[in-house]
């Protein structure tokens, strides 16, 4: 690599950024060279408030909630976020299955519900386990037999 003086790089770099700040300043991705995205992919724009999104996008996850990038005018901005793929959550494997939880620490409003992804092969058992928070099953395929306690030790 060659010795370039610190003053001709900082020099360089500001002329680079003088010059391809105008890039930014258009109104979307084709004003800043970059290819078009979905014409149908929601903006942060509201009249004169917002601009374009020129970098990365996650188009799939922006379509299942596009209040988040484009809010309604009567938005506060204090509800917490209620979402969270399970593709995000850890997975544990153990013999016979796996599993991925969502708990309070994925979603800190989440403080009365924990969601679980399991898989499960045929006879096998998922640890024992207890929480405090609701707990609520769908089951997508097979048969499960499930034993519970209620708060007084009651099992069913």
């Amino acid at each position: 690599m060659s010795d370039i003086p610190r003053r001709n790089f900082l020099t360089g770099a500001a002329a680079i950024a003088a010059a391809t700040s105008g890039l930014l300043v258009g109104t979307g991705p084709a004003e800043a060279g970059l290819p078009e995205t979905d014409d149908k992919a929601p903006q942060p724009i509201r009249g004169n408030q917002g601009a374009a999104i020129i970098g990365p996008r996650n188009l799939a996850r922006e379509a299942q909630s596009p209040d988040r990038v484009m809010p309604p005018a009567t938005d506060s901005g204090t509800l917490p976020t209620l979402r969270w793929p399970f593709a995000d959550s850890h997975v544990k494997m153990r013999e016979g299955g796996w599993s991925r939880q969502t708990t309070v620490r994925e979603i800190p409003a989440s403080t009365d519900l924990a969601l679980v992804n399991m898989r499960l092969k045929a006879g096998a058992v998922r640890e024992l386990h207890w929480h405090k928070p609701a707990e609520w099953a769908f089951l997508l395929k097979g048969r499960a037999r499930i034993t519970a306690i209620d708060q007084d030790g009651h099992a069913f």
